[in-house]
Parts: C-alpha cells; structure tokens; sequence
C-alpha cells in the first residue's frame, strides 16, 4: 500500500500535466499513455490493499472525491491529500455516529447509504445539467 501512496504522490504533478490536454502532455514531451498506466495502477494497487485490509464501507470513494474536488479543485497534488484528509475525517464521523447512536452499534455501510444517496443524486442531478447532447 505504501508503494501505491508513494507513486500516487510523486506522479500527482506529472498526472496534472495530462489531465490539463492530453496534447499539452505529449508537447511537453510526456509519456502519456505510459503514465497514465502507472497512475492507475498506483491508485488500484492502494484501492485494493485498503479494501483487503479495511474492507469494503460503501460510498466513500463516491462522496469524498468530489466533495474534495469542490473545496480544492481540479490539482491533483491537493486534491489527493484533502480526498485522503476528508475520508478519513468523514469515516472516523461515520464511526463514531455508529457506536453512540443506539444501544447496539449501527453497522458503517447503513450510515455511509444515508449520507452517500443525497450527495450522489445532487451530484448527479448538478452534473447533467452540464451534458449536452
């Protein structure tokens, strides 16, 4: 997992450069393809280790991102710590909403559902608004 962490930070500047125009990336004499393959399989290989290890909790990797990308924009290199800031923030919430609500611990994914549904459908509804056909 920490090698995942590790190429995700160090290629956050490199994936802004892409992501700006692929073109932009290929001037600038980028591999774009070739980087754009290690960008994702950096952030699968840290999807997958933190899934393995904490197990799936539904709508975090949802909600997070894009509330994130809203605070900071579209820079990589923020957006990657504040996603990572706010989801550990929004679970340790979630967490402790679970145990203390009720006389028996109310199970992460039921709480995550209630939070997570709205945000996604405003979120989608905000997003269509936006396609053109």
């Amino acid at each position: 997992m920490l090698t995942g962490e590790v190429d995700a930070i160090t290629g956050a500047p490199l994936a802004h450069e892409c992501d700006v125009a692929a073109r932009r990336g290929g001037a600038l004499g980028l591999p774009t393809g070739p980087l754009r393959v290690a960008i994702v399989s950096a952030a699968t290989l840290v999807t997958s280790a933190s899934v393995a290890t904490a197990g799936i909790i539904g709508w975090i990797g949802l909600v997070v991102p894009h509330v994130a990308r809203t605070l900071v924009g579209p820079d990589f290199a923020k957006l990657l710590l504040a996603a990572a800031l706010l989801g550990g923030g929004f679970l340790l919430l979630i967490d402790t909403l679970a145990r203390t609500m009720a006389p028996i611990e109310i199970p992460l994914g039921i709480l995550t559902a209630l939070v997570g549904t709205p945000v996604f459908i405003w979120l989608l509804a905000s997003v269509s608004k936006t396609w053109s056909y």
